[in-house]
């Protein structure tokens, strides 16, 4: 009887990665990133739950939103990296296949 509790409770316990398993799921993620030159005065930012944009921005404006926390908390080692402008763009797209 002891057995056969073991191995239902077991069952309950696996049923969930299971049934995830027989609907797969299929991330498509995108990350691009590419130095600007800083003589371009347009800037652009944002950040929702499927896509991070930061377009013409200096490395050492970046770091803080992402992690959201205040400038002059964060130290660079190199001040050449910090000072860079770049153009980040991540973005998470997911597709849901049911079967073949």
């Amino acid at each position: 009887m002891g057995c056969l509790f073991h191995i239902s409770h077991n069952f309950i316990y696996l049923l969930p990665f299971l049934i995830t398993s027989l609907i797969p799921i299929s991330y498509n993620k995108s990350v691009k990133i590419v130095e600007q030159s800083s003589s371009s005065t347009e800037k652009f930012w944002r950040i929702t739950n499927d896509t991070i944009e930061f377009d013409r921005l200096k490395i050492k404006d970046i770091i803080p939103r992402l992690v959201n926390i205040e400038k002059e908390y964060i130290e660079f080692e190199d001040s050449t990296i910090a000072e860079k402008t770049i153009t980040l763009h991540y973005s998470r797209g997911i597709e849901k296949s049911y079967g073949n």
